[in-house]
C-alpha cells in the first residue's frame, strides 16, 4: 500500500496544494517529512514523530542536519544538492538520532515538489525504519567473517561445491587453504572448473555417487577412507558431505597419513 501511495505522489507531485499536503501530513500513517530549500524540516507526520520521540516544537524549523548521527552529516551537505537537482531521491540511507540519544537507520524515498511555475517548493519523503534489517545484515556479515576464518585457518582440508544441470554435474567455488596444499592446487586456477575435470578420479572411488545423492536427499553423507589418485597426487582420503544451501555442498575432505 506505501508503494502504491508513493507512486500516486510521484504522479502528480506538481498538483499538490498546500491543503493537501497538511492532510497527508495529518492523516498518513507514513512516516513523511517535507524540507524547504536550504534543508530545514517544514513539517513532519505523526509516524516520523513516534520513530523518532520528537514533538512537532522541538524539530519545526530546525536543519534536518541536525538530527542526523555526526557520521552523515557531511554525506547529507554532499547528497542534498543532488537530490534537488535530479527531482527525485530513492532508497537513500542515513543514521538519525532519537530524542533520547540512540541512532536509528531509515531510508529516504522521495521527489521534489515544484511550484506552478516549476520552483522548488519542498521535498517529499517517506521515511522506513531499517535498523532491525541493517542489525541482521550487520550479524550475517560477523557470522560470515568468522566462518571465513575458520573456513580458511582450519587443518580440515574442506571444500563448496556449486550443483549444475539439475545436480547431474558439479563445480568448484572454493577450496579452503589445506585443502589447495593437498590438492596441489590453487583456487584462482580451478574455481567454476567441473569437478570431474579437476579431480578426475572422483567417480572411480566413487564420490560422485555420494555429491549426487547428498544434492537430491539434502542428508550429509559419510564415504569412508578410500585411496584417490591422478596424475596431480595421490591420498588416502575419507569424506564428509554436507548440504548446506539449496545448490551447494560443502565436502570436509580428511586426508589420512597413510602410505599406498
Amino acid at each position: 500500500m506505501k508503494k502504491k501511495f508513493e507512486k500516486e505522489i510521484s504522479f502528480n507531485n506538481n498538483e499538490i496544494d498546500s491543503k493537501t499536503l497538511k492532510i497527508f501530513f495529518d492523516k498518513s500513517p507514513f512516516a513523511i517529512q517535507s524540507l524547504n530549500e536550504s534543508g530545514h524540516i517544514l513539517n513532519v507526520s505523526k509516524a516520523w514523530l513516534d520513530i523518532l520521540g520528537y514533538s512537532k516544537e522541538d524539530i519545526i524549523g530546525k536543519s534536518f542536519r541536525d538530527f542526523l548521527s555526526d557520521n552523515c552529516k557531511d554525506h547529507f551537505s554532499e547528497c542534498f544538492p543532488k537530490f534537488k537537482e535530479m527531482g527525485q531521491i530513492s532508497d537513500a540511507e542515513l543514521e538519525m538520532k532519537k530524542k533520547n540519544g540512540d541512532i536509528v537507520f531509515v531510508s529516504f524515498n522521495g521527489k521534489i515538489i515544484h511550484d506552478d511555475k516549476g520552483n522548488f517548493k519542498q521535498t517529499f519523503c517517506f521515511l522506513s525504519d531499517i535498523t532491525n534489517r541493517k542489525t541482521i545484515e550487520t550479524e550475517l556479515s560477523e557470522s560470515e567473517e568468522k566462518f571465513r576464518e575458520l573456513y580458511n585457518n582450519m587443518s580440515t582440508c574442506m571444500a563448496i561445491y556449486q550443483a549444475i544441470d539439475d545436480g547431474q554435474d558439479f563445480v568448484i567455488k572454493g577450496i579452503n587453504k589445506a585443502g589447495e596444499e593437498k590438492s596441489k592446487v590453487k583456487i584462482e586456477e580451478i574455481k567454476g572448473k567441473r569437478v570431474s575435470d579437476v579431480f578426475p578420479s572422483v567417480k572411480e572411488i566413487g564420490l560422485f555417487d555420494i555429491f549426487k545423492k547428498v544434492y537430491a536427499t539434502g542428508k550429509p553423507e559419510y564415504l569412508p577412507t578410500k585411496f584417490y589418485k591422478d596424475s596431480r597426487m595421490s591420498h588416502w582420503v575419507e569424506n564428509l558431505f554436507l548440504k548446506i544451501l539449496d545448490s551447494f555442498l560443502l565436502p570436509l575432505k580428511v586426508y589420512t597419513q597413510l602410505n599406498r
